[in-house]
């Protein structure tokens, strides 16, 4: 099958009742054209239009074909009699797509076969997808990289839309929750405020956040610390739609720097402690000097350093006489934990009128913030 291009003429201007004439553009056929296509239209067109002769001859139809015909192969051209074959058969006009060229040079093309009247051939419309087909192909390739990201990452992605619920989940869910159970949460019943206390939810922001902690609730309860950032989403005219975001569990790391924290501070009571027993001359003074060390170290208002006396009382905590103190508060407020304490168990925390009281086996001391 040979691509033929007919010699340029000039076409001679017939009658009111002859055919239109033809351009003179060298190597687009010549002559009448038997298919009543107006050849100005057709030099006007952008893209390339060839007419396959029914014994299967391709012929450029405009200069944008004889151009492109000049970059095509044998088997290319052979794709396009073969597409036209099926088009001529069918008897009804039909759009496939071929592909031209090899490597680097190769392009993606949709074309349009329509057959012609008395059998002059199939007009053939060539439509270029190759940049439109590789604009697709980046935009699947990027969305699926965003995708696996998304699903590689241990962090919570999310979004909400314009009725305050979830609309997007990542498949593994998060906090403890499946992605299912997720996207029936309420956003709001996840976050852990006071009651009482107004508290702008980021999971229905309307501006914009980077790196805000946040506490939010597990499925079994507890607590998780999160950084998040997230932005909202606006339509067409403005109005909020929604808010999309990613939340990152730091509880582990706040949890460590919580102990780092008061081991710290720990050693820095044992510190203050020995340098004021070092310092002091009186051995009377020095429980005195260690009880306003504690208090200090820890943050306290007062300290009560009980010993354990000889021999069984009953309540527990006759067996304990205050040794020193730091502070005016009674030391009476403390029977009740070393009731606890003399009973056998080690060191505890509670609370009593509004402060906080730890309280440690084996001195005993007692401190109140």
């Amino acid at each position: 099958m040979v691509l033929e291009r007919a010699s340029a003429g000039k076409a001679q201007a017939k009658g009111a009742a002859g055919a239109a004439p033809v351009s003179e553009a060298a190597g687009v056929f010549s002559g009448t054209l038997p298919f009543g296509v107006s050849p100005a239209a057709l030099l006007r067109y952008e893209e390339a239009v060839f007419r396959v002769i029914a014994d299967g001859r391709v012929e450029p139809a405009n200069p944008v074909a004889k151009e492109f015909a000049e970059r095509l192969s044998r088997e290319d051209i052979e794709k396009f009699a073969a597409a036209a074959a099926k088009s001529r058969i069918a008897e009804r006009a039909l759009v496939d797509l071929i592909d031209v060229g090899i490597g680097e040079r190769q392009q993606n093309l949709q074309i349009t076969l329509m057959p012609l009247d008395g059998g002059a051939g199939t007009l053939l419309v060539i439509r270029d997808l190759t940049l439109d087909n590789s604009l697709r192909l980046a935009l699947v390739d990027s969305r699926r990289r965003y995708k696996d990201f998304t699903e590689i990452s241990t962090d919570f992605a999310w979004e909400t839309g314009p009725d305050n619920r979830f609309s997007f989940v990542p498949p593994r869910g998060a906090l403890g929750y499946s992605a299912d159970v997720l996207m029936t949460t309420d956003p709001l019943s996840l976050v852990i405020h006071e009651a009482g206390v107004p508290v702008e939810v980021a999971f229905l922001t309307t501006r914009r956040i980077e790196n805000e902690e946040i506490w939010l609730r597990r499925s079994d309860g507890r607590s998780a610390c999160v950084v998040v950032s997230a932005m909202p989403l606006r339509g067409k005219n403005g109005e909020w739609t929604g808010a999309r975001g990613v939340c990152r569990d730091v509880t582990e790391t706040r949890d460590r720097e919580a102990t780092l924290t008061r081991v710290r501070n720990r050693e820095r009571v044992l510190t203050r402690i020995v340098r004021a027993f070092r310092d002091e001359v009186d051995p009377e003074a020095m429980l005195g000097v260690a009880a306003e060390a504690l208090a200090k170290g820890l943050g306290g208002e007062h300290c009560h350093i009980f010993r354990r006396t000889e021999g069984v009382e009953t309540p527990p905590h006759k067996n304990f006489v205050l040794a020193a103190r730091y502070g005016d508060l009674d030391a009476a407020l403390a029977s009740a934990v070393l009731d606890t304490i003399g009973s056998g168990a080690g060191a505890l925390s509670g609370r009593g009128q509004r402060r906080r009281r730890v309280v440690a086996r084996g001195g005993t001391r007692h401190v109140d913030r």
